[in-house]
């Protein structure tokens, strides 16, 4: 379960960071335009980046601290909820790996969550 989480976090973060740097480079050409509402793109990108960065971090966890990773995914499916409910209002055509990676976000959360009952399973 640890492996899969470690797997699945880690691509699923990757899928998270380039959703926001499609919002990023968004944000800048709607600014071009003269768009009111470019700098929410350009928050919500950064936001992800950070989100992406947590949930690489929380994925490479996984295998020796599960409860840690747990929480670092937790809080980066999170921040991937916001920005894609906050974006998904704008533009749907920038979301397609954003969605994709806050699925493998909350699947790797339940795999690192489970991880923690394996690890607990193992030492009794």
């Amino acid at each position: 379960m640890r492996v899969a989480g470690l797997v699945v976090g880690i691509i699923g973060s990757i899928l998270v960071i380039a959703a926001a740097g499609y919002t990023i480079v968004g944000g800048y050409v709607l600014e071009d335009f003269g768009y009111y509402d470019a700098n929410k793109f350009l928050t919500m990108g950064v936001i992800g980046v950070i989100g992406g960065i947590l949930g690489i971090v929380g994925g490479s966890l996984a295998i020796g601290q599960p409860i840690a990773a747990s929480i670092l995914l937790a809080v980066a499916s999170i921040l991937t909820i916001v920005i894609t409910a906050t974006v998904l209002k704008e533009e749907s055509v920038l979301l397609l790996p954003g969605v994709l990676g806050l699925v493998m976000l909350l699947l790797s959360t339940a795999l690192a969550i489970f991880g923690i009952f394996e690890k607990a399973r193992k030492a009794s």
